[in-house]
């Protein structure tokens, strides 16, 4: 390429800059700076803030606490004002903040937000009435909301009604008359550039929508499904279920395939043979009690397109996800997700559901459905620069520690007991979500269910700013968790697997702790110990044997005695057993890691296997059918309970060889 005479390439701006920072409260700031200074440099650096309503006056810089220092020179401070942001002169909005020879940044509302000002206990969402309806939405920083009514799900004009502002940092509108059934929306603007006032929103606390990225339908509640059986977490085994899994094979026998009515259908079995039952007959068939569904609330998904996902990119928390139901637009997904709970609970089995509010599918700015367009920032962790924290690994993390975000967990969850009937919760990465809030949850739907199931993942998938849910951290808190050290000690590590259990007798301390209910390790009490050694994440544990054990030594038949042992120690250890549907006769995905959204193919389980492997099933059966005839299999004690299990080594004298236990 020719260059004109004299060009010289256009040099980025190397210059000092603000990074960006937050407002935790009304007279005092956070900032970060990308080039660190010598603290002596602070006072003459006349830093400067503005706000909508002008300059406001910097009484103090002086070093944040913690980790602000890069050697003896600084890069985040905090900066006094006096006066403070006037709380009540309008919306909190970004600052920018500027020194001499360093180039502005903005900063944006956080901790501020947390004050009681921003707080309330009014009922949020649509509420029809016979005299008049109200919708009430959490909109903090906005100045204006707009309520925009449709008489359809998709198309035509809306009517707009301006929404009144209240203490708490919530907005209103009261309309006159019923308008059950009636489509909704909602349009939110402010002086925060991350507001986009022409988008229209979805309200987080809708119980109805057209899609997840459609219009909202206000609804009644109608009456709940039959309640579930009774009895308490020492008896409870669990199967993990997709419910387009579990019904959507041809062979399934299932006339409502990938339904919710699809696995509240009875009789089902193969159709070339009526002796091998299936979907929920099967479940009967092998024993458990407890059914833990993947993700049904509403996630991204093309609906009406019969996309297959694992439901783990949440959108609207309130609402049970289309992609089941046999109609989008109406209560269907409502009336049959009942249905099939009611099923469920009238055969004795509880229900179960993972729930994942440790992010959700927001990405801003592009990608606006609800919590983001309404109030911008308050609902995930942000970093200093305003970029979300990511240790979901999806792109953000819901901030579970803010007063209002804490709440719409704890509504929704109270929510799905109360009008659903859900026995229990799975949360995934759990980890994300802080230990306060996991403390109130147990707290707070232990009066309403005092036998919830509650468990989760004690792990995150990357770096976070809060201090992590982690193993140890549910002791004495009213919740279990999955115990991947039990699991790595079965079927080896996430890597090669040639050191498991399984295959060579390594970390026997490791096994034998598991086997105990862990409460030799981490726990109070073995019933804080999920056990489990395969689940939907990562290869099945049959797909695994075949990858790590492909010699001649390893032929099928050795492997499915790999497979039995690896029942008999979930199914046999202290502490709530959990088995991934199809675990039971040898469930392959033919080898994939992550197979989320690999379609049915390879997702579906596969009935005719039960055939082919009946015996293993039936062990798995037997199995099942032992734990729940001896207590000795169930004790919830932990510590020096008389009945802690004995090893032939330690305890009674033997001699065992080093692959012996």
């Amino acid at each position: 390429m020719t260059r004109r005479p004299g060009w010289m390439p256009e040099l980025p701006d190397l210059s000092p800059f603000v990074v960006g920072g937050f407002i935790d409260r009304p007279d005092e700031l956070l900032v970060e700076l990308y080039h660190p200074v010598e603290p002596t440099e602070l006072v003459a650096m006349n830093f400067r803030v503005e706000s909508p309503q002008g300059l406001l006056s910097v009484a103090s810089v002086v070093p944040a606490p913690g980790d602000s220092w890069i050697g003896a020179r600084l890069y985040r401070l905090r900066l006094g004002l006096d006066p403070g942001i006037d709380l009540e002169s309008g919306p909190v909005a970004p600052l920018v903040v500027s020194a001499d020879g360093i180039r502005p940044g903005l900063l944006w509302p956080r901790h501020v937000l947390d004050r009681p000002e921003f707080q309330g206990e009014s009922p949020l969402g649509a509420f029809p009435g016979r005299e008049s309806t109200i919708c009430r939405v959490f909109a903090p920083t906005a100045a204006a909301v707009e309520l925009c009514l449709y008489e359809n799900p998709r198309g035509g004009e809306a009517t707009r009604h301006a929404m009144t502002r209240e203490a708490g940092g919530t907005w209103l509108a009261e309309l006159p008359g019923d308008l059950t059934g009636t489509w909704y929306t909602l349009r939110a603007g402010g002086p925060d550039p991350r507001f986009q006032a022409d988008r229209e929103l979805i309200d987080p606390y809708a119980r109805a929508v057209s899609a997840h990225d459609g219009r909202a339908r206000i609804t009644r509640p109608t009456p709940p499904p039959p309640d579930g059986p009774a009895f308490g977490l020492d008896e409870a085994i669990v199967s993990e279920v997709h419910l387009r899994d579990a019904t959507i094979a041809p062979d399934s026998g299932v006339v409502a395939r990938g339904l919710y009515l699809g696995l509240a259908e009875s009789g089902t079995h193969l159709p070339d043979d009526p002796a091998v039952t299936t979907a929920l007959d099967h479940f009967l068939e092998l024993g458990v009690n407890t059914i833990q569904l993947l993700p049904i609330q509403d996630f991204e998904n093309n609906e009406s397109a019969g996309e297959y996902h694992w439901g783990y990119m949440p959108v609207h928390f309130n609402v049970p996800d289309g992609a089941y139901a046999t109609g989008r637009d109406g209560d269907e997904r409502i009336d049959e997700l009942k249905r099939m709970i009611g099923a469920l609970h009238l055969r004795g089995l509880k229900v179960v559901m993972d729930v994942v509010f440790n992010h959700t599918a927001e990405i801003p700015p592009g990608r606006l459905f609800s919590f983001e367009g309404l109030a911008p920032g308050y609902y995930y962790r942000l970093q200093s620069d305003g970029s979300c924290w990511n240790g979901s690994g999806t792109g953000n993390e819901f901030r579970t520690e803010a007063p209002m975000a804490r709440r719409f967990i704890l509504d929704s969850l109270k929510l799905w007991v109360t009008e659903f009937g859900i026995d229990g919760f799975r949360f995934d990465l759990m980890g994300l979500i802080d230990l306060d809030t996991m403390k109130r949850i147990a707290r707070e739907l232990r009066s309403i269910r005092p036998d919830i199931f509650l468990w989760g993942e004690p792990w995150t998938a990357g770096p976070t700013s809060i201090s992590p849910t982690l193993t140890g951290s549910q002791r004495g808190a009213g919740f279990a968790v999955f115990n991947d050290r039990f699991r790595n000690a079965i079927k080896g590590d996430a890597g090669s697997g040639l050191d498991a259990f399984l295959l060579t007798g390594d970390h026997r301390g490791a096994f034998r702790r598991g086997f105990e209910g862990s409460v030799n390790d981490f726990a109070d009490s073995p019933m804080e110990s999920v056990n489990y050694v395969e689940c939907h994440d990562n290869q099945t544990l049959w797909d695994r044997l075949q990858a790590i054990a492909p010699n001649p030594h390893f032929d099928e038949a050795t492997r499915i005695r790999l497979q039995r042992m690896a029942g008999a120690a979930v199914l046999l250890a202290r502490g709530i057993p959990f088995l991934h549907a199809g675990q039971e006769f040898l469930r392959t995905k033919r080898g994939a890691e992550n197979s989320y959204d690999l379609g049915d193919a390879i997702n579906r389980i596969d009935w005719s296997r039960k055939k082919q492997y009946l015996e293993v099933f039936r062990w798995h059966r037997d199995l099942v059918r032992l734990r729940r005839a001896h207590p000795l299999l169930r004790q919830a004690r932990g510590g020096d309970s008389p009945r802690t299990p004995s090893w032939l080594g330690d305890h009674l004298g033997l001699s065992v060889p080093p692959p012996v236990v």
